[in-house]
């Protein structure tokens, strides 16, 4: 393993890295790590991936089998398995470092179909790293080094690399992976399902029609690939992702137990102790204690939990830092609508579009906040009821953050960020709490009441229309509507007709007329939800405001085509990066905004 690569991916991983030492780059699928002290145990379900080691040791253990991989060593996993691993060496003046990258099953079929067949056997899941491994994730890396050849060379370096990977010690095992169909790719399309829509009941029957096999069948293969059955599966997704809630979001035990899915707290103790070796609340402190070490010790930017506490409850959310010396500027960031969390993220949909503006932000030296809205993930302990809900609601939850923001020195200006239907709340919550400077990003220009109308008009039989005009125009106008058709009852139900009301008197065109800050108006043009038209719209009832099409980027800020089938899977896969000119187009006016 060549000096060059290290010094390549440690050079990154430096400025880079969150708190948590990891630095995920704009090469979907590409991570670099870095630890300065040993860890403790890190339970997680690994995906197919290369994890190249370059500094340190670490040790996994995947089933019955436990490896140690020290430097010049790659570790191969090839299928969704429970690992426990843990870094043995490292220092902060020899950190560990590793680069990992995702296998793509796709580009494997396509090199698997084209090469010629290696022996099967059994190989070990560390071996020596080939050097046209090496070289090529060296070429990777350096692209990094030079962002405007990201996009353009990016995409046969990581074919390459692939290449290699089939082409040398771990190929035999890799290439199970590529096959046609095979048992493999069937159970992963079942754990795509399971990791999407863990916190919800899913019976074996669906996760066995996803991967197109009989009961028995599934059961047999699942436990083949992944050592687990497919409840235990789930088990260990949301036991995980309950502990990260606890860690990395400050949210107690009870709020991450229903957050994951648990209608039990006593359940989840008892099982949660069992996996992890102790009580939710004392081990999520144990591991905070840690934690804080490595926090002050890390010399980039990096995120940390941060709480809005009101009278109702707990709204939890992440604040990510910028690596910088002085206040800075401070955005916050409000999803859009429904139980999209502060990632950007929703029920079987995961594609970490606000995490990722996040952390794009800090590393051009703008910090920001994204939160969960109440009622929704770590902030589900919080949520009124159905019928006590309002729009106002989140608009006061809005203003309370910006307050509690304004009140920091850290930070130099507090600006507002809205997404989608967030765009709504911040455009209020920045007026009302003053903001320093507002981002509209796939915002609408109408009314809601307006859009719906519009999106059901094709949907619906005449007399069914008829009924749902009835209704729309008795909300719009203030009042209740009675006697709602069953078939409609899912859009207007009595206990959701208040919160309709309260969110209908809203008109976008009409609410930014009154805003005095610096405004940017961010669209897609591959933006399939919301139309360039909405954006003009605003753009006409406020002139001065600043209209920014970014070329290519689509409703959940991936760079996409405009066919809806080719952009479906950036709405539930994080490895693709934003449109290349969002966060230096909204960095570069916050920043201007600041100092004006």
């Amino acid at each position: 393993m060549t000096e060059t690569l290290l010094n390549t991916v440690r050079r990154y991983v430096d400025a880079h890295a969150n708190a948590a030492g990891l630095a995920q780059t704009p090469i979907a699928g590409l991570t670099t790590i870095r630890a300065t002290a040993p860890t403790g145990l890190l339970h997680a379900i690994a995906r197919p991936l290369v994890c190249l080691v370059l500094q340190g040791s670490k040790e996994v253990a995947m089933g019955n089998e436990c490896v140690t991989y020290h430097p010049g060593d790659s570790l191969l996993i090839t299928a969704h398995v429970p690992t426990i691993s843990q870094i043995t060496r490292a220092s902060l003046d020899a950190p560990y470092i590793s680069l990992v990258l995702d296998l793509d099953p796709a580009v494997l079929a396509e090199l698997t179909a084209q090469m010629m067949a290696l022996p099967r056997v059994d190989d070990p899941p560390v071996e020596p790293t080939d050097a046209e491994v090496a070289d090529t994730a060296l070429r990777l890396m350096r692209l990094l080094e030079r962002p405007a050849s990201v996009p353009v060379l990016h995409a046969q370096l990581v074919r390459e690399l692939h290449y290699w990977l089939l082409a040398g010690r771990h190929g035999a095992a890799i290439r199970r992976l590529g096959g046609p169909d095979g048992h493999a790719q069937r159970v992963a399309r079942a754990v795509t399902l399971l990791r999407a829509e863990f916190a919800q009941p899913l019976p074996v029957e669906r996760l066995a029609a996803t991967a197109g096999m009989s009961r028995s069948s599934f059961h047999h293969h699942f436990r083949a690939a992944t050592s687990l059955s497919p409840l235990q599966f789930q088990k260990h997704l949301r036991l995980i992702e309950a502990r990260r809630l606890m860690i990395s979001d400050g949210v107690s035990a009870s709020s991450a137990a229903f957050a994951v899915g648990y209608e039990s707290v006593s359940q989840f103790t008892r099982e949660y102790g069992r996996m992890f070796g102790l009580p939710p609340m004392k081990d999520a402190e144990a591991i905070g204690q840690r934690t804080h070490v490595c926090v002050s010790a890390c010399a980039a930017g990096y995120e940390q939990a941060i709480v809005l506490r009101t009278a109702k409850g707990e709204i939890a959310g992440t604040l990510s830092l910028p690596k910088a010396a002085g206040p800075v500027p401070v955005a916050l960031i409000g999803a859009g609508s429904g139980p999209t969390d502060r990632d950007g993220n929703g029920p079987g949909l995961r594609n970490d579009s606000l995490r990722l503006l996040a952390q794009g932000l800090a590393d051009a030296g703008v910090a920001s906040v994204r939160f969960d809205k109440r009622g929704i993930a770590a902030s589900v302990a919080a949520g009124p009821g159905e019928a006590d809900l309002r729009f106002e609601t989140y608009i006061a939850d809005a203003t309370a953050w910006l307050a509690m923001l304004k009140a920091d020195k850290r930070f130099s200006s507090v600006s507002v960020i809205g997404h989608s239907e967030g765009a709504l709340i911040g455009m209020l919550a920045a007026k009302a709490g003053n903001a320093r400077a507002y981002v509209s990003i796939a915002g609408v220009g109408r009314g809601a009441s307006a859009v719906l109308r519009e999106q059901l008009a094709p949907a619906l039989a005449s007399p069914l229309a008829r009924e749902s005009e009835r209704i729309l125009t008795a909300l719009e106008g203030g009042r209740e509507a009675g006697n709602v058709p069953l078939e409609l009852a899912a859009l207007y139900r009595a206990s959701v007709q208040p919160y309709l009301i309260s969110w209908f008197k809203y008109v976008p065109a009409t609410v930014i007329k009154d805003l005095k800050m610096p405004v940017l108006l961010v669209q897609g043009s591959t933006d399939l939800q919301v139309p360039l038209s909405e954006a003009e719209l605003l753009h006409k009832a406020l002139p001065a405001a600043q209209l920014v099409v970014v070329p290519g980027m689509n409703h959940v800020l991936k760079e996409a085509p405009l066919e809806k089938e080719r952009q479906a899977a950036t709405y539930t896969d994080p490895k693709f990066p934003l449109a290349p000119t969002l966060v230096p187009t909204i960095a570069g006016f916050l920043r201007k905004a600041s100092k004006d």
